[in-house]
């Protein structure tokens, strides 16, 4: 019962038990029982005023109450003419003008959180308290592949991508790089932040790639003519002495003249091949601009074929080439894609023992030409998946570790992505050639 129907009960009983008497006592009363009526009917018209009154601060409450509920803000009460009530009033009007400026704020911050998503080159994504993915953005759908609707509601151990495994397995409030198959080197961040009370997790990864190719460029190419030039200084001295020793060859006895003689032969031609391995090493470095003209696909693989095909007898390796017919001209340096071919085909041929198998295979998928050059070798260990494109780190005792490095300069200058995906029977070498490099009719 409300507290107005209550006080309109007992304002109801007390002046009906009042009339009652009078009625039971009017004959004694006399001519007193009207003015005691009439004072009675005064009374519960008074009161009744009273109660009305002192119910409007109530039923102002409950509107008040039901404007708040409605989330009706831009509401204002008009004033009523009494003080208390208008005090009352001036002060709803006040809360109702800051709640509608908070929301009004709130609203613009996050329609510019969504826009900042939306455009934001890192991407972000965002858990609820299950560790299900909440809130994502277009950035981290491109990270790992796939659409809205297939990473909402998801825990990230049900993605089956290898960048979400990785995102599953860090630490909070640690940042790690990760080489992607593709050559990108991505920075994956854990946070974490409270929402009313409780925590929630959220993801930050960030393309580096670019950067750190430039930064890592910058330094192999300084260390590289820094040697280059003392080891150019160093042989050019040192040939100039030995060739000046060779001329004291007459002068010892003649059982000792060829051994001398051959001992400085060996040193000068030992500081030859150092030098000229300091110049294959800074021509690596210096990769010239493309210089483009559109090629048929036939002429840039066919030549990279028969350079092998003899290594391929000679070890008995299945060598194939599988091109697919009326493919278009592609826009490209012919000179320079060739050196990545050379490259990717040499580690294929190296990866596999005698008797294996390597393939060239080129078709049109999905409006691109896609490259691919697999083996049925033993595949790339867990340290060399790391170290995927980067510098100086090879896994043979020979090698300089420069070879993918160029291979993937040059594949970015032309801006054809690739990927390298190994298992521990294949390996899968992949160049994406998008149709806006294709030859038009």
């Amino acid at each position: 019962m409300k507290s107005k129907t209550a006080f309109y009960l007992y304002l109801i009983s007390i002046h009906s038990a009042v009339i009652a008497a009078l009625i039971v006592y009017r004959e004694q009363l006399g001519w007193w029982f009207f003015i005691a009526e009439a004072l009675v009917i005064l009374s519960f018209l008074i009161g009744a005023r009273f109660i009305k009154r002192g119910a409007r601060p109530l039923e102002f409450v409950q509107a008040f109450s039901d404007v708040i509920h409605a989330g009706e803000y831009n509401a204002r009460y008009r004033s009523t003419g009494q003080k208390e009530m208008d005090e009352l009033v001036d002060v709803y009007n006040q809360m109702l003008s800051r709640l509608q400026q908070e929301r009004l704020a709130l609203g613009e911050q996050r329609g510019f959180l969504e826009r900042f998503l939306q455009v934001s080159p890192i991407g972000v994504m965002i858990l609820n308290f299950e560790r299900q993915i909440h809130v994502t953005n277009p950035s981290s759908e491109r990270f790992l592949n796939l659409p809205t609707d297939k990473l909402k509601g998801q825990n990230l151990n049900q993605l089956n991508t290898p960048i979400a495994a990785h995102l599953e397995q860090l630490d909070l409030w640690t940042s790690e790089l990760w080489n992607s198959p593709t050559g990108q080197r991505l920075r994956c961040h854990h946070g974490e932040f409270n929402d009313r009370g409780f925590p929630r997790s959220y993801y930050l990864i960030e393309d580096v790639t670019r950067e750190l190719q430039r930064s890592e460029r910058g330094a192999y190419e300084k260390l590289i003519r820094m040697v280059s030039h003392e080891v150019n200084n160093t042989v050019a001295a040192t040939n100039s002495l030995l060739h000046s020793c060779q001329s004291y060859g007459d002068e010892l006895e003649e059982s000792d003249r060829q051994d001398f003689s051959h001992a400085i032969d060996v040193l000068i031609t030992r500081n030859s091949h150092l030098n000229e391995f300091t110049h294959r090493l800074a021509s690596l470095a210096r990769i010239p601009e493309p210089d483009k003209h559109y090629t048929s696909i036939e002429d840039l693989v066919e030549p990279i074929a028969i350079i092998f095909r003899p290594a391929c007898v000679e070890r008995q390796i299945q060598f194939e080439v599988d091109i697919e017919q009326g493919l278009p001209q592609v826009d490209l340096d012919q000179n320079l894609l060739e050196q990545v071919l050379i490259n990717i085909v040499k580690n294929a041929l190296e990866a596999v023992d005698d008797g294996g198998v390597v393939s060239i295979n080129v078709s049109l998928i999905k409006q691109a030409i896609v490259l691919s050059i697999t083996d049925n070798g033993s595949g790339l260990d867990k340290e060399a998946k790391e170290h995927l494109f980067q510098p100086f780190y090879t896994s043979k005792p020979s090698g300089q570790g420069l070879g993918l490095t160029l291979a993937r300069d040059i594949l970015n200058l032309h801006e054809f992505s690739y990927q390298l995906d190994s298992e521990s029977d294949k390996t899968v070498f992949e160049v994406h050639i998008p149709s806006r490099f294709f030859k038009t009719i």
